[in-house]
């Protein structure tokens, strides 16, 4: 990519860079990282149990237990960065052109954009200049070269555009091979050694129409809009003469951030008007996601009409969600099976704690397939189910804790029976419903791709 001459050189084409082997390996890797996480994720379980279960030394045991827990999510983490189709793999198994991304390599490092503070803990969220464009995916399947540093080599794909690891080989020749395919491209601006190469590329290989320039964001990092309008202005005028300079474009002067700039048949720049979130946001990433969604959005609808960004297609998802899943399911399973070990050596008051654990832990994992099933459809009356799933849990879990905790008079105790059976029921009934109602629209979704598709 941009700026690649001082790690990617040679002129011969590196063939293990796409073998059937190099993906194997990943593959392979991705595995043993899995199934190691799963493991110490099982003995995590098993060992945050024993933590509540000591009466000495229990503070070295949560020691040891904080440790696993955030070695199990290493495990993990890398895993899925190893199971991360790579721009060959997605391409065969989407079939859709891509989207293709240049960039220069620095744009690759997450920039901090909030610290988020409670109590004494503070959280940082950060993002990388990709990061804002993974709904191009609807286009088709978001591609980029890979910076062939030492996780490239090793095959840790980072999540966004899928990466295409040319190591060694002719990048040049595979960013002319990818042009030549592209339905799209997204070229980054950026002061670096490469970009007139790749401009002069994207210039010949594709029509204007199909060209995006991207301004990658970098965080204000102040509280007030006037400070953030000259952080902004401040990059927006360093990006301008780039621009003018490479595109013979006379900008306008700053009025508000622009990220997106898109080109009709003729060559005409497409200036976005949405300058601002058309909702609150209250963080600095959401904001700048926002205004970045919004121009998106607004320049592919005079370009790509009929493009929806919220129809996204991503190539190996469902896995990356199954995975998860099982993830998490599998210190709860390893937890629930070491209560029901000790269960009998528990008082009362553990007993009922033990009760109530294992009513929650299949609940909150029950809402967590579901969320996760609603994501996938992006329909907002799918959210009905995991959200009535969720009243039903918080409804039997609160009533619950009342009927132990507060409650020792038998009239009372009935009333609160009948009432907790009524209105559970009632919450049970409607999520089934809504459960039938996304299995009738399924169903009906089918027949009519059937009834319109054409015969053999």
């Amino acid at each position: 990519m941009m700026n690649p001459m001082s790690k990617a050189v040679g002129s011969g084409f590196d063939p293990a860079s796409t073998s059937a082997e190099r993906r194997s390996r990943r593959r392979l890797l991705g595995v043993l990282s899995y199934l190691s996480g799963c493991l110490l994720a099982m003995a995590t379980g098993l060992c945050g149990l024993a933590v509540f279960q000591l009466d000495t030394h229990a503070h070295i045991y949560a020691g040891i237990f904080i440790g696993m827990v955030i070695l199990t999510w290493a495990l993990l983490a890398a895993a899925e960065r190893f199971f991360i189709p790579d721009a060959c793999e997605a391409l065969a198994r989407d079939g859709r052109p891509p989207v293709v991304y240049l960039r220069p390599f620095s744009e690759d490092k997450p920039l901090v954009y909030d610290e988020i503070s409670v109590g004494e803990t503070t959280t940082v969220e950060t993002a990388r200049a990709e990061d804002f464009l993974v709904s191009l995916n609807a286009v088709g399947p978001l591609v980029s070269i890979a910076e062939p540093n030492r996780l490239a080599r090793l095959g840790l794909h980072p999540l966004g555009a899928y990466r295409e690891f040319v190591g060694m080989g002719n990048w040049q020749e595979r960013i002319q091979k990818r042009l030549d395919q592209a339905s799209m491209v997204v070229l980054a601006i950026g002061d670096s050694p490469g970009i007139e190469w790749e401009i002069a590329q994207a210039r010949e290989r594709i029509g204007p129409e199909s060209l995006l320039l991207y301004l990658p964001p970098r965080p204000t990092n102040t509280m007030t809009r006037k400070g953030r309008i000259a952080k902004e202005r401040a990059v927006y005028e360093k990006y301008k003469p780039l621009i003018e300079r490479y595109f013979d474009l006379v900008m306008p002067a700053y009025s508000e951030t622009i990220h997106i700039i898109g080109f009709d048949g003729a060559g005409t720049p497409i200036l976005p008007t949405h300058t601002a979130p058309a909702t609150r946001s209250f963080t600095e990433r959401s904001r700048v996601g926002k205004v970045i969604r919004a121009q998106l959005d607004e320049v592919l609808a005079k370009v790509r009409p009929g493009i929806d960004l919220d129809r996204i297609e991503r190539v190996g998802q469902a896995g990356m969600w199954i995975r998860t899943v099982l993830a998490y399911t599998v210190p709860v399973a390893a937890a629930m099976l070491g209560l029901s070990i000790v269960w009998p050596n528990l008082s009362s008051g553990a007993a009922i704690t033990g009760g109530l654990v294992l009513q929650m832990l299949p609940g909150l994992l029950q809402i967590s397939g579901w969320v996760l099933i609603a994501h996938y459809f992006r329909r907002r009356w799918v959210w009905l189910i995991p959200l009535l799933i969720g009243l039903s849990w918080l409804w039997t879990l609160g009533t619950t804790i009342w009927r132990f905790g507060f409650i020792h008079d038998p009239d009372q105790l009935w009333f609160w029976d009948r009432l907790h059976s009524v209105l559970g029921l009632l919450i049970n009934f409607s999520t089934a419903a809504a459960i039938l109602l996304l299995g009738l629209v399924l169903t009906h979704r089918r027949s009519r791709v059937r009834d319109t598709s054409p015969p053999a």
